[in-house]
């Protein structure tokens, strides 16, 4: 992903920040990562990295899986408000959330969902394939956005629809515009994720 995006978007400075010196490695022998002034790598925690960097973002990516589980720093709202003081006014989060949407074994997606509304004002979920399948009880990749930008839907529909303008290159970017979840997320059931109570592993279902 990162060296996607430092190819299709030129004005663009990348920063990403992974734990484990063995990926970079292999990303750059393998995967031809380039050394190059607009990429920045960085081997360490990432929350650590928010918590020390002086650099502002547009948008902040969190993909942090490691087999089928999360570290549970990089889920609680004292990292999500860490993550939000990094970015511009009106920059968004995009989160990976691995999980059903909706079902008994959606609770991983609820609480990522209940606990980023605590910090943003505006949140929305794009379940991947969702659309093709109707299965809201399928576990799938669930794209979690979080901003105080005031987007209303139609107005990301619209920027999803048109690829942001034509700035974005990816193929068939238009169509995850259908996967816009438009349903309920209940949140009674499901905690805020706290430094203090994180039970991420209790909450991930991998059937």
């Amino acid at each position: 992903m990162t060296k996607r995006w430092w190819r299709d978007y030129p004005d663009m400075t990348i920063d990403s920040v992974e734990i484990d010196p063995v990926v970079v490695d292999i990303a750059r022998r393998y995967f031809g990562l380039p050394d190059d002034l607009r990429l920045g790598v960085f081997t360490t925690d990432a929350r650590r990295y928010v918590q020390t960097t002086d650099r502002t973002y547009d948008v902040i990516i969190v993909d942090a899986y490691y087999a089928d589980s999360l570290p549970f720093h990089l889920t609680t709202s004292e990292f999500l408000r860490e993550v939000k003081s990094r970015m511009a006014p009106d920059g968004v989060l995009a989160y990976n959330v691995i999980s059903p949407v909706g079902g008994d074994r959606s609770k991983l997606f609820r609480t990522t969902y209940r606990t980023a509304s605590g910090v943003w004002e505006h949140l929305w979920a794009f379940p991947i394939g969702l659309a093709k399948d109707g299965d809201t009880q399928k576990r799938r990749n669930i794209i979690v956005l979080a901003s105080d930008a005031d987007v209303t839907r139609p107005e990301l529909l619209r920027r999803v629809s048109s690829s942001v303008d034509g700035r974005v290159k990816l193929d068939g970017f238009p169509a995850f515009s259908a996967d816009l979840f438009g349903g309920i997320v209940p949140l009674a059931d499901v905690p805020v994720m706290t430094d203090a109570y994180a039970p991420t592993d209790s909450l991930i279902d991998v059937r």
